[in-house]
């Protein structure tokens, strides 16, 4: 039986969550990561679908702090924002105006290049294998 992790994303548009999935995917096994986004619905089927694969890793892409907080509770996962300080916040929606309204359990900062971006990305995966991620715990180019 695999592990079966939960990790709820979160981040302005263009921080690079979906790149962060993929490097995720390609370091931890492509076979083994699932993304989705909440946007796309059915969030309750995707996690009980899950939960019955040989996946290990669930992104589950949410904006909104009040569905954060309802998916970490009925789900049991961690919650990860990745930020890029150059990039703006998007206004344009509530979701998008409360991203940084929430304590994330962990950050991923994405002010780099791409490769320092996949470096921080595979330390964050040797963590996760070894389940050495912890709360409040910060990845950025300075650590790897």
């Amino acid at each position: 039986m695999s592990k079966h992790e939960i990790f709820i994303i979160n981040g302005s548009g263009g921080a690079g969550k979906d790149t962060f999935v993929e490097l995720f995917s390609k370091h931890y096994g492509p076979d083994k990561v699932w993304n989705y986004s909440s946007a796309d619905k059915g969030v309750d089927e995707k996690v009980h679908e899950f939960r019955n694969s040989d996946a290990e890793i669930l992104f589950l892409h949410i904006h909104d702090p009040e569905e954060i907080e309802k998916a970490q509770k009925e789900f049991y996962t961690e919650t990860i924002l990745i930020r890029r300080d150059w990039v703006p916040q998007i206004t344009l929606n509530m979701a998008d105006v409360n991203v940084f309204n929430y304590n994330y359990d962990i950050t991923i900062y994405n002010n780099g290049t791409l490769e320092d971006y996949e470096n921080i990305v595979k330390k964050f995966v040797k963590d996760v294998r070894m389940n050495m991620y912890f709360m409040n715990a910060e990845y950025n180019i300075d650590e790897v």
